[in-house]
């Protein structure tokens, strides 16, 4: 992941990742308004989910191994 992520961004990120594990099947609108209830700003949610996206696409080249 990008280590040029604000501290606001990296908050949400390690957030969305809590969120997601209690979820049996986490959709991206679910997590998003859960982030933002939990007070995280849009800006930092965006963030979160841009770094997580690049995790998993560079995982995938990897065969899915991170």
């Amino acid at each position: 992941m990008s280590t040029d992520m604000t501290d606001e961004g990296f908050a949400a990120l390690k957030a969305m990742v809590n969120i997601a594990r209690g979820m049996v099947r986490p959709r991206l609108s679910e997590v998003r308004d859960e982030l933002v209830r939990a007070g995280h700003a849009e800006a930092a949610i965006d963030e979160a989910v841009k770094a997580w996206a690049s995790y998993e696409a560079k995982k995938q080249r990897h065969g899915g191994q991170s």
